[in-house]
């Protein structure tokens, strides 16, 4: 499963998942310090990650996350505690009547590029920090 994938990686690493398959799955990302940690699409796959709850995305200090190239629908995707950094690239959360993304952490820089995404709910400390970067190309 792409969780297990995501619990073996002890230091900074990639999950590339290979084909253009259907997972089920309630997935939940946490970096440490410093750690940096993909969750992405081999080139020309389009995974369709169907989570079956709400993914969450947490980190340590100076941890940064990326998810590049998936197609996610089902659940929100939320994002907590210090992490520093939040990369959606390449990235289709197919919008519902729900925000499709939840930025609960007052610390991370969160970056969109190319992506299409629903709602967005963010806390208003980080709106104010201008901590929310989209880049449409």
């Amino acid at each position: 499963s792409i969780q297990l994938a995501l619990d073996d990686l002890a230091d900074d690493g990639a999950v590339e998942i290979q084909d253009s398959g259907r997972y089920e799955e309630t997935l939940a990302v946490t970096a440490a310090a410093g750690q940096r940690i993909e969750l992405r699409a081999k080139d020309e796959a389009r995974p369709l990650i169907k989570l079956s709850g709400d993914m969450t995305i947490t980190g340590a200090a100076e941890a940064e996350v990326t998810l590049n190239g998936l197609l996610i629908d089902g659940g929100t995707i939320r994002v907590s505690g210090d992490l520093e950094r939040l990369t959606l690239r390449h990235c289709t959360l197919v919008p519902k009547s729900v925000p499709s993304l939840v930025i609960d952490s007052t610390s991370v820089l969160v970056r969109i590029e190319s992506c299409i995404v629903g709602a967005i709910r963010i806390q208003r400390e980080v709106a104010y920090q201008n901590r929310l970067e989209c880049r449409l190309e």
